[in-house]
């Protein structure tokens, strides 16, 4: 049984970087910002919140809360960000994917499910973003932050588990908090093959962004995967690689599903032929 860690090493330095940067009690770059700003609130999850942001883009309080605090721009430089360069916060950085992904490669491929090719993620992470809009916007009462959040519980495990922090038990009290974890660190991540179950079904950042991305790849001026067919003998390698299964087979070539991808360049790195390329064009 052979354990792949991945061909790409440099992400996982950008991974560290991310959980420094943006978990409690680190969060590097909401401790810099609130210095700059005189703020001395503590910083948490909630400081860099993306999930809370995209609620209020459609229940119209984004504007006051970007005003209140300007991390929250973020929910649009991200997407503008993909726009022209591809879901690099997803690839490269996020915490809450970068997490399960990287331990899921801990796991041989024969214990892992595979879902790549038998289910389209785009269409599911879209039937969700819609479903997350309509509760932001319905007025019924609901809220799509905090409660099944895998945010929220990534901070908790980093607060409460790596560091051994066990007075607070937080969101561990909840039966939202122990279904989340569930599902988005073992389901859709340990056990799932590329363990990005979660970033491909449920993550409304994410679809925003890749949104974002498959509007601008359709420009010759944008960064993206790109597949030159010359070049390809038809390995599959890159298909196997894909964190995301962003990467199918088409009539004897190579398709790559601009949805999904989260320009990671896993496949990049793993073709030998550079059959496959990050660039314009």
């Amino acid at each position: 049984m052979r354990i792949s860690f991945g061909n790409n090493w440099r992400r996982y330095l950008f991974f560290l970087a991310g959980i420094f940067l943006f978990v409690s009690p680190f969060a590097l770059l909401a401790r810099l910002s609130y210095w700059a700003m005189g703020n001395v609130s503590k910083p948490s999850i909630h400081s860099t919140c993306l999930r809370m942001t995209v609620e209020w883009i459609f229940s119209g309080r984004l504007l006051l809360a970007i005003l209140g605090d300007p991390l929250y721009a973020a929910v649009i430089a991200l997407p503008v960000l993909a726009f022209f360069f591809g879901p690099l916060w997803c690839g490269w950085l996020c915490p809450a994917g970068s997490i399960p992904e990287s331990l899921s490669r801990l796991v041989p491929s024969k214990a892992k499910i595979d879902l790549n090719g038998k289910i389209n993620p785009a269409a599911v992470r879209y039937g969700y973003f819609g479903g997350f809009a309509f509760l932001a916007v319905s007025g019924l009462g609901f809220t799509v932050c905090c409660y099944w959040c895998n945010f929220a519980v990534m901070e908790k495990i980093v607060e409460d588990i790596l560091l051994l922090n066990f007075g607070d038990l937080g969101i561990w009290a909840y039966s939202t908090g122990i279904i989340t974890l569930i599902v988005w660190l073992v389901i859709l991540g340990v056990l799932l093959k590329g363990g990005r179950g979660w970033c491909n079904f449920a993550c409304p950042i994410g679809a925003i962004q890749s949104l974002a991305h498959a509007a601008g790849s359709r420009l010759k001026s944008t960064f993206k995967i790109s597949y030159d067919r010359s070049k390809c003998d038809d390995c599959g390698l890159c298909m196997k690689t894909c964190p995301t299964w962003a990467i199918t087979r088409s009539e004897n070539s190579m398709k790559v599903n601009r949805h999904v991808c989260i320009v990671c360049k896993e496949c990049v790195v793993a073709c030998s032929r550079e059959a496959l390329s990050y660039s314009r064009g």
